[in-house]
């Protein structure tokens, strides 16, 4: 049976169909608008933001996109919240070009003491013709995209009456402040929240699994790990290679380097398998049992100082 609604990781081509349910999109000037949806097709791109399409009847009825946040300009944030952050994180170039971390200090937040994610915008059609499976959607999209990372705390902010309304009554997070008349919009609200690993642990929060991480023991390279992301989805080596840009002989090469890598960190992982990786009819099952591993163990996939100074080692 075809589940009516789905959801997709946020693409470059979902911005324009995400701009109708944008949360404030109005208490936007329509230049205003189009150059935040500039900025963040270019996050996008970098992978320092992350996101989500629902979709229903192949439309998009919800969505969802987030960036890791520099924890001083959170912390600061907090102190005097304002309405309409996600808009302050990207139009406001006072705040820096890395306000929004890099892999790089991504990385470093996984390793030591977390990360500061922030919602930059989401929101849902309630006029979709299934919305309670469309919010339900969104939210375990949510939490999926975000396997992985060692989170710290968690900063929404949503916008309009119904979805004010669902994020206070379902108790997943602290209220911090509620807004009215957001950007001067008339009857427009809006609702910040919050909750961090802590208030997770002690309210036995829904969202409490977000804040579970264990360190990786692989330490992939980036590459390595973009290999087994589209693996993942069931992309053969051909279509690996046209989506890397790379030849199919390079996708194999790096297969080796994967085995290698994982023989070498988990060796217990292969006991199954009576041979070393790169023994000839064994492939298969190795990748197998790779791709296994790195879904039970997501922190394998996202950035971390490990694997960077591995990269520095090894150089590659």
């Amino acid at each position: 049976m075809t589940l009516p609604v789905s959801w997709v990781p946020l693409t470059l081509d979902h911005l324009s169909h995400c701009a109708p349910l944008w949360g404030d999109k109005r208490a936007y000037a329509p230049a205003e608008f189009a150059r935040a949806t500039a900025r963040l097709a270019v996050l996008l791109q970098q992978q320092r933001a992350l996101g989500a399409a629902i979709l229903e009847d192949d439309q998009v009825r919800g969505f969802g996109v987030t960036g890791f946040v520099d924890p001083d300009v959170v912390e600061s944030f907090l102190a005097a919240p304002h309405e309409q952050f996600g808009k302050r994180l990207l139009l406001d170039d006072s705040l820096g070009p890395d306000v929004i971390l890099d892999r790089r200090r991504i990385a470093e937040g996984n390793a030591r003491a977390g990360l500061q994610l922030v919602v930059l915008n989401t929101n849902y059609d309630p006029d979709a013709r299934h919305p309670d499976i469309v919010l339900g959607s969104v939210m375990a999209s949510f939490q999926a995209v975000h396997r992985g990372y060692r989170i710290a705390r968690i900063v929404n902010e949503v916008h309009g009456a119904e979805a004010v309304d669902v994020a206070v009554t379902s108790r997943s997070f602290e209220l911090r402040q509620r807004f009215s008349n957001v950007g001067g919009v008339n009857g427009l609200s809006g609702a910040l929240l919050t909750l961090t690993r802590e208030q997770a642990v002690e309210w036995r929060n829904p969202l409490l699994a977000m804040f579970g991480y264990s360190p990786p023991r692989i330490f992939f390279t980036e590459p390595e790990q973009h290999i087994l992301q589209l693996a993942l989805t069931g992309a053969p080596d051909s279509e690996i290679a046209e989506r890397s840009r790379v030849a199919e002989t390079a996708v194999k090469g790096r297969w080796t380097r994967i085995q290698e890598r994982a023989f070498s960190a988990v060796p217990e992982l292969f006991a199954k398998v009576a041979s070393r990786p790169n023994t000839s009819g064994r492939g298969r099952q190795h990748r197998h049992l790779i791709l296994e591993y790195v879904r039970q163990h997501p922190s394998e996939l996202t950035p971390h100082l490990g694997a960077f100074a591995r990269r520095q080692l090894s150089g590659r």
